[in-house]
């Protein structure tokens, strides 16, 4: 049986390109405003830093779930293709394309690495329930 490979194309690449520098930048972008930010909110009493740090918590959990979501199409469009990678994937270089059980077994990994991104901030707001971190309760005192 002969290989199959899927070229990458100009667009392709672009778009990761695009996504790795948005990623970079970000991350620089975090890196110069995250101390400040911190600073400023550990400057105010409790009561009023705590919506503060809760709005931190809820935009990591949206973060945490965007990805979950990207990761389970790729595994929908794996499973449903039966390749890996799947038709239409942004790749950076010549890539090998699996079949069978290669392929299945990538899907299902996928979908288990979406469903930890689904699960793993559900737990920690459980967590920060149980502690009472956030005051979910009222009982702070505020």
């Amino acid at each position: 049986m002969e290989d199959r490979f899927i070229e990458p194309t100009f667009g392709g690449r672009l778009k990761l390109g695009v996504c790795a520098l948005a990623g970079f930048a970000l991350s620089v972008a975090m890196d110069f405003w995250w101390p400040p930010f911190m600073g400023y909110v550990r400057a105010l009493p409790i009561c009023e830093s705590l919506p503060w740090l809760m709005g931190v918590f809820l935009t990591f959990v949206g973060l945490c779930w965007l990805a979950g979501l990207s990761v389970f199409r790729a595994a929908l469009l794996t499973l449903r293709s039966g390749q890996t990678p799947f038709p239409g994937a942004w790749i950076w270089s010549r890539t090998k394309v699996r079949t069978g059980w290669r392929a299945r077994l990538d899907g299902y990994a996928f979908v288990l690495l979406a469903v930890a991104a689904f699960v793993a901030p559900l737990f920690a707001a459980y967590v920060l329930d149980v502690q009472d971190i956030f005051c979910m309760h009222g009982s702070c005192g505020c």
